[in-house]
């Protein structure tokens, strides 16, 4: 059974200037022998990873497996920092991202690349089953074709990490996926993830939010969602902290000397 870590929590966040913000979620399971990734997150996740793995004992070198959910840039951008792990994405995902152009957004085919370098790392899943030991990959498509979800047992009881097949805590109760290449699919994936949620007694890491949980009152968070950006507003003045959490969901500025409540 494995130990589950947030290294980086998800931000159901996205600009309509700047493209995609890309704050995805990347958890680490770890049962002593192997250390396995959940998602990699966005290039700029580097030391975030890093550092994140550091306060549980381990190094990149140390990551034995990588699961990915999806193929998109903000989900597969550091696998290229796990020189030893195997790399697990759906089979129909993968060949699917790969005839892609390259204008197609969220999707990089450098990043794609590297999922097969070395080629003896790429591990491609075929349906839904157990790829390792107390992990079990559930196809749940309509963001991507071959989008996958994956139910792991940890000490927390079971997890499923539904990446990008349901965002955020409103899509998971909304059943309504924003940027999903076939939405009635979507929806029915969403369905799917509510079933084996209910059937497993899991919670559920969505692709871009903290864990989440299903009570009377539906689907909610489990603790806050916050986030902070540093705006360099003018030349001759430090730059300003804009804060934002789900308690209060307006927006905060203020000097970054100053204190942000989360």
């Amino acid at each position: 059974m494995y130990d589950a870590h947030p290294i980086v929590d998800g931000f159901p966040g996205k600009t309509a200037t700047h493209g995609s913000f890309g704050w995805s979620s990347v958890w680490l399971l770890h049962d002593g022998d192997s250390a396995v990734l959940v998602d990699t997150g966005p290039p700029s996740y580097v030391p975030l990873i890093v550092h994140g793995l550091a306060a549980h004992g381990l190094a990149p070198a140390d990551v034995t497996d990588v699961l990915l959910t999806h193929s998109h840039w903000d989900h597969v951008g550091c696998v290229s920092m796990f020189p030893r792990a195997r790399r697990w994405i759906g089979r129909a995902e993968f060949s699917w991202a790969r005839r892609q152009p390259m204008d197609v957004p969220f999707v990089s085919q450098p990043l794609l690349a590297a999922l097969g370098e070395p080629e003896s790392a790429l591990r491609l899943i075929d349906g839904d089953g157990e790829i390792l030991p107390g992990i079990r990959a559930c196809e749940v498509p309509g963001h991507t074709p071959g989008h996958v979800a994956f139910l792991a047992e940890t000490t927390r009881g079971p997890l499923l990490f539904v990446g990008d097949a349901a965002k955020n805590v409103r899509e998971l109760g909304a059943r309504v996926i924003d940027s999903a290449l076939d939405r009635q699919v979507a929806a029915d994936s969403i369905t799917r993830i509510n079933d084996i949620a209910s059937g497993a007694g899991a919670r559920v890491v969505p692709g871009h939010d903290v864990l989440c949980s299903l009570s009377e009152d539906g689907w909610r968070r489990e603790r806050a969602q916050t986030a902070q950006m540093q705006f360099h507003h003018r030349r001759d003045e430090e730059p300003l902290v804009i804060a934002i959490n789900d308690r209060d969901p307006a927006l905060v500025s203020v000097r970054s000397s100053d204190a942000i409540e989360s």
